[in-house]
């Protein structure tokens, strides 16, 4: 279960968020763990088709646990399968 959002600063400059909760019981044990999954992706689109990326993403399975949490920086790039699309 979770909830997730697109917060637009401008129309190149976005905020693509997501929140998502686990509740587990593991066989032959009577207590319940609660999890947390998220992850943020900061993205700008200077020309249509070719974004650049700030992202963290953060995992607990149990939520009394330490973080497993990562940072990435990238590029993704869409022109070509727009081009390719178009033709």
């Amino acid at each position: 279960m979770g909830a997730f959002g697109v917060l637009g600063f401008t129309p190149r400059f976005y905020l693509l968020t997501e929140w998502d909760f686990q509740q587990r019981t593991l066989a032959g044990q009577n207590e319940s763990k609660l999890g947390l999954y998220n992850a943020q992706k900061l993205n700008y689109e200077p020309v249509q088709g070719l974004n650049f990326y700030l992202l963290q993403e953060m995992a607990r399975a149990d939520i009394s646990d330490g973080r497993n949490q990562t940072f990435r920086v990238g590029t993704q790039d869409y022109r070509l399968c727009a081009l390719a699309s178009q033709a």
